[in-house]
This record gives structure tokens, sequence and C-alpha cells, in this order.
């Protein structure tokens, strides 16, 4: 299954948040032996405290010099230091929209990208971006905060709210596709609205039948069961105080959990989290669940 991830996606726009996801995204070609793509967006327009400033067309050409010297010199010491197949790429545009259309014109397997948690502009700059290609990315993708250093992961929250058992085991053999390792301990945290008995019965059996088939495979899994009214500042908190080095979040989910990931609450998170953000798209979980069964599927004949 681990094959499936044969081309990683890094944008980079050269700040530290950039460079934190490029030191995940190359741990992980290592690990899948994947080829990573580096793509620079250069933007027409930017947001500055006066609104919107044109970048005259004479320096586009100047900004493309400089940003492919910058990106030759990281592909070359990348190559020469972990020995691994790197591509370049510079486009003219919007960046979210660079980076789905990059990403579905190569058949990206995963994005590795920054946010920043800083306040004001850069919070809804840079918040916006990654907002976009979680929201419209047809592959999973890895959010990196600006002060997370790590290149490798293994306390992992994974949320689990009022959804069909299938996403569940559809995020966990995603989870495990993409970091393949023995050393995981996986937190499931079942969350229930305040007072809604009947959901959280549900709940806390998708949770226990989980953890049990976690553990069957080989790996770490603790799990608790809690009401809150509010799913963002809860797993924020949460990760904080259990020092989580990855949030798990598949978007095929209920409507309130469809409120808290694709509306303003992901927002939040994206720039707020102090650990990485992995999302897996239903797409993504589907074709891993249709490659598992068919491997059981042969392994019984």
């Amino acid at each position: 299954m681990h094959e499936r991830i044969k081309n990683i996606l890094v944008p980079t726009d050269f700040s530290n948040s950039a460079k934190n996801a490029l030191e995940v995204g190359i741990a992980l070609a290592k690990r899948h032996s994947a080829q990573l793509h580096i793509l620079h967006v250069i933007i027409p327009q930017y947001i500055s405290y006066i609104g919107e400033v044109d970048i005259p067309y004479d320096n586009w050409n100047d900004l493309e010099k400089i940003s492919k010297n910058k990106l030759l010199e990281t592909s070359k010491s990348i190559i020469k230091k972990h020995k691994i197949n790197v591509v370049n790429f510079i486009d003219i545009g919007i960046v979210s929209e660079s980076i789905e259309k990059y990403a579905s014109k190569l058949h990206i397997d995963l994005v590795v990208m920054g946010m920043n948690g800083m306040r004001g502009i850069n919070e809804h700059f840079v918040g916006r971006n990654t907002f976009q290609v979680i929201k419209n990315a047809i592959c999973p993708v890895f959010a990196i905060p600006e002060k997370f250093s790590k290149s490798s992961f293994q306390q992992v929250l994974f949320p689990i709210g009022n959804t069909s058992a299938n996403v569940d085991f559809d995020n966990y053999w995603a989870l495990k596709n993409m970091i393949p390792s023995d050393d995981l301990e996986i937190d499931l945290l079942g969350i229930s609205r305040f007072e809604d008995y009947e959901t959280s019965d549900r709940v806390k059996e998708k949770v226990s039948e989980l953890s049990n088939f976690i553990k069957k495979d080989g790996l770490k899994a603790s799990f608790q069961n809690i009401f809150c009214d509010n799913i963002t500042r809860f797993i924020l908190e949460y990760a904080s105080i259990n020092q989580s080095d990855l949030i798990v979040i598949n978007p095929n989910i209920d409507s309130d959990w469809e409120k808290f990931v694709l509306g303003n609450n992901m927002r939040k998170i994206i720039n707020q989290a102090q650990c990485p953000i992995l999302l897996i798209k239903p797409m993504f979980s589907n074709l891993l669940t249709i490659e598992k069964n068919t491997l059981n599927y042969s392994n019984q004949n």
C-alpha cells in the first residue's frame, strides 16, 4: 500500500513555515521513495495594509530569475544530501489555484505546505491559501505550522465524531499508508455535543471498535470520549496539552463536523494549531479502501 505515494508537492515562499514543510516533505519522500516537487508561485499582486498593490510586469522576470536561483540551490542541496529526485516549478498567479492545478496535472499524491500562526495580515493571507488548498485538493494535505521543527510523527490525535464507521477505518488506513511506522501512538478522541447521549453512544462504540482494531494491527492506541460545545477550541487545547505531533481530520462527516472542517473553525485550526494537520480527502480514503479490500481478497484466494 505504501507505493501509492509517488509524488509529493511542497509549495514554498521561502519562509520559515515553508522550510519546515519542506523538511517534512523530504522525510516523507525518502520514506516512500517518492519524487519531491517544489513549487513557488509569484503573485501578480499582493495584500498590503493599504490594499492590493500591483507588481509591474517588468519586475516579474526579475522575481522569476531570483526564484529560479533559490529553487535551484535548494534542490541541489536536497539531492546531494538526501539522494532523492526533485522537480522545481515556478508559476505566476493565485497561490491556491496554482497549487491545485499543479497537483492535478502532475498526479500529486500528497501536498505538504506551511501554515502561519501569525496575527493580522499574514494570518488572513497565508491561512486563506492553506484553507483553499485543503478545501479543494483531491489528495491529502499536510499543513505544517511555522514553529514545528520535527520531520517525524509519533503522537497522533485522531478526533472521531458522528460519522459512518468506514470513514474512521479509512482514515486509519490512509494515515498508516502515509506514515508507515511501528512507533505511532494513536490517541482516539470521541467527541459529542453536550447532552447528545444518543450520538455519544454511537461515537463510543466506534472509538472502541477502532481502538481494538489498531491494537490488533500492532500499533499503540488509547481512547477517551468527551462532551463539548466548542470542537475547535477543545481539539486545539487537547493537542497542546498532550503534545500531539499530528492531528488527523477527514471532511467526509456529518453536518456539525462539516461546519467544523470546511468553515471558519477550520481556518482557526490552520492559524492556531501548534502541530501539523493531516486532512485526508474522501476520494483518497476510498481508493485505499478498494486497494485494501483487493489485497485482502487476494490473500484469501
